[in-house]
């Protein structure tokens, strides 16, 4: 009887017993009862799910590639999102979750994907792979019977299944305004319109017979018949959209003492609010991984008035292409990367780590430089300052 050849130790999930034990195994990292690691492993795509195995074909820990995408300067850049990354407590310690992710960074590298995006558990374990912390997710917080807006010139009504493709772009318009927000696919929009919970009811703003805004809206339960109103997303493209959304969650104040939502310091409907009457906090830093740093700033958008040419030395010892010294020239928002010979002494030089706060904008190079992660000449400092000034990254999407 022929043999089955073995299999690699990293590639998709072969089979429903496989997956299944990634449930089982997601539900110990997570703090899931099994039936809730189903319940998720239902919702994603089978061949999205990446495993490493033992010598003997067993699993010993999986994650979740999404194929996404992150808007920079304006523009869309292909991004794989990790997420659910797994090891069982009797195989850590193994360097399961290394070889895991540096395998998929490979991956992502051999498919040609510009960026990585993660919410790490553990900072140091995704450093070996090459991310850096750089961005951040906040929660807004509104106190709802303090909030006091005149009664607006729109009025929200119910969405229905015709309004999900305007509302897709509404969505989509809405993100490309700020450096760092992903770009949904069906797993983020199923978080959006049915969060682990249950499910969000949608409604949405009409001027003129176009969608400019909309808001998912799901219950969580107080005390006393009170409830807080969770936002799983909510977006506004015009000013009397925002405000017909403010006035919509006013309209909750008897008995909803909240209204939480994925938001950014820079949130256009705090600019609205009339007082000060809501808190910001800091849920979750995100890191992301150059995997192609000449596609990363090919890919995005630049500041359309600028003209500039920075050389840019990069160490990076998982992708050899990223190796090396890299001239950035940039004009009419777009950019030209091309490969120089040896280390100019104009460059700046990082790790490929210090790229990426720089690339997103979490960081500006005199922060980095004194984070060691990035060296250089006044000059080019000087240059990079301007070319990557942008607000702080925020992403509302958790994966």
């Amino acid at each position: 009887m022929a043999r089955r050849p073995p299999l690699p130790a990293y590639g998709p999930l072969r089979d429903q017993a496989e997956r299944d034990r990634y449930a089982d195994i997601i539900s110990e990292c997570f703090g899931m009862t099994v039936a809730e690691g189903r319940v998720w492993l239902a919702r994603t795509e089978p061949d999205r799910l990446r495993g490493w195995r033992d010598g003997r074909g067993r699993l010993l820990g999986g994650l979740n590639l999404l194929a996404l995408g992150q808007w920079f300067g304006g523009r869309c850049v292909p991004m794989g999102g990790i997420s659910a990354v797994g090891v069982p407590p009797e195989a850590r310690g193994r360097g399961v979750a290394r070889a895991l992710m540096d395998a998929a960074v490979a991956e992502l590298a051999a498919s040609g994907v510009p960026l990585s995006t993660l919410y790490p558990a553990s900072t140091a374990l995704y450093r070996r792979s090459g991310y850096e912390l750089a961005g951040s997710r906040f929660e807004v917080s509104i106190d709802l019977p303090r909030l006091r807006v005149h009664t607006p010139e729109l009025r929200l009504r119910a969405a229905t299944p015709a309004d999900d493709a305007a509302i897709e772009e509404v969505a989509a318009r809405h993100a490309s305004l700020r450096n760092g927000q992903a770009r949904r696919d069906p797993y983020l929009w199923g978080r959006v319109r049915s969060p682990r919970a249950g499910s969000a009811r949608g409604f949405v703003v009409e001027e003129r017979g176009r969608l400019t805004g909309h808001v998912f809206v799901e219950q969580k339960a107080l005390v006393r018949g009170h409830y807080d109103l969770n936002l799983t997303d909510v977006c506004a493209l015009t000013p009397a959209a925002a405000r017909a959304i403010l006035s919509f969650l006013a309209g909750h104040a008897t008995m909803a003492d909240h209204a939480l939502w994925a938001g950014s310091p820079g949130d256009v409907l705090l600019a609205l609010l009339p007082e000060r009457h809501y808190t910001l906090r800091l849920l979750d830093p995100w890191m992301t991984r150059i995997v192609d740093v000449r596609a990363a700033l090919e890919s995005r958008g630049w500041p359309a008035g600028m003209r500039a040419d920075l050389r840019l030395a990069v160490s990076d010892e998982l992708i050899p292409a990223n190796r090396g010294t890299f001239r950035l020239q940039v004009s009419g928002g777009e950019a030209k990367v091309t490969r120089v010979p040896g280390a100019p002494a104009a460059a700046l030089s990082m790790h490929v780590r210090g790229l990426a706060p720089l690339y997103t904008g979490h960081m500006s190079p005199r922060e980095l430089e004194l984070a060691g992660l990035l060296a250089g000449p006044e000059p080019a400092l000087e240059i990079a300052a301007a070319l990557f000034a942008a607000p702080a990254p925020t992403m509302l999407d958790m994966f």
